[in-house]
């Protein structure tokens, strides 16, 4: 049953949507450059989110509560305080589009995803580039921590998924079997399986127990 109908970014695509981590607010990232947030109980408007100075592809809550994430085409990520709506930094470094951001499960890094065939970790409290993964030869549409902190997980244009030690930056294994773009990654919640869709019209699951046991590289 619909409830409630979002309008707000200007007739313009809304590119991504994500929940605060107690599900009372919703984020939406735009094409007419800003992400906003809604009261999910009310539809409601609560803030913008202004500063980008092209369309917002993605947008992402840490799961303290405090922060929040938005990735643009003008090749930045950004930080936003959840309470006040306040830029409080951002992150360069990226040479193309920012196709996805995302938080890890200790709110004290980020994901970012690029055209530039790269994602990146940043530490949160300095703004840093902690990681670069290099290894795609196309664009990367969607990265994802594991909930342990362990494993990234990156998806491309190259049709391929790869794994990544989330600490050292180093490919651990490249997943084949899309015939197209994979446009989106997601790790289950015990980690121990990878989903992937692509625009080959499939879905893929991968059993990571091997993995994460060390006996694959």
């Amino acid at each position: 049953e619909q409830i409630h109908v979002l309008n707000g970014h200007g007739g313009l695509p809304v590119r991504s949507i994500s929940f605060f981590p107690d599900g009372a607010v919703a984020g939406t990232a735009g094409e007419d450059r800003t992400a906003r947030l809604w009261c999910v109980a009310s539809g409601q408007q609560i803030a913008v989110l202004t500063g980008h100075d092209r369309a917002v592809c993605s947008v992402s809550f840490s799961n303290d509560r405090k922060l929040i994430a938005t990735a643009s085409v003008d090749e930045t990520a950004r930080l936003w305080c959840a309470e006040s709506g306040a830029q409080l930094r951002i992150f360069r470094g990226h040479t193309f589009w920012v196709n996805s951001v995302v938080f890890s499960n200790t709110s004290r890094r980020l994901l970012t995803a690029s055209g530039d065939e790269t994602a990146r970790v940043w530490d949160v409290a300095t703004g840093n580039e902690l990681l670069c993964l290099r290894g795609h030869t196309s664009r990367v549409f969607s990265a994802s921590f594991s909930s342990d902190n362990q494993l990234i997980a990156t998806g491309s244009k190259d049709n391929t998924v790869r794994l990544w030690d989330a600490q050292t930056g180093i490919k651990l294994r490249t997943l084949n079997g899309h015939t197209n773009w994979v446009m989106s990654v997601c790790f289950s919640t015990d980690n121990t399986r990878l989903a992937s869709g692509s625009y080959d019209k499939n879905v893929r699951l991968w059993d990571l127990r091997h993995l994460r046991q060390g006996r694959l590289v």
